[in-house]
């Protein structure tokens, strides 16, 4: 749960900066979150074994990049919907930790 409050929080602060695109904003975010989220999630929250092995990782890394692509579609969508980006992005927090929690749990540390 720090986790996702970090890196929300990183996201919400970037995103009040009107120069920066939303594309970065979610890249930055969804970076840290990777960074610390796959020893945090894996090691603690799933017990997984093997987090040092190529195929966890990657199914992470894949994993990381869609929800980036995913918060990014949201937040533009929400937009060009009229809605504040934080707001949109604040929306997007819960199908985004439900997809990823679904994906790690039975794809990435599933068996682990």
């Amino acid at each position: 749960m720090a986790n996702v409050l970090v890196t929300n929080l990183l996201l919400q602060l970037l995103l009040w900066v009107h120069s920066l695109p939303a594309w970065l904003c979610t890249l930055t975010s969804q970076l840290v979150n990777g960074g610390i989220g796959y020893v945090l999630y894996g090691k603690w929250v799933f017990k997984a074994s093997g987090l040092r092995q190529s195929q966890p990782a990657l199914r992470y890394a894949l994993t990381q990049a869609l929800l980036w692509l995913l918060n990014w579609a949201l937040i533009s969508g929400g937009h060009q919907l009229a809605l504040h980006r934080n707001l949109a992005a604040l929306l997007a927090v819960p199908p985004l930790a439900v997809i990823s929690y679904l994906i790690q749990k039975q794809w990435i540390f599933r068996g682990r």
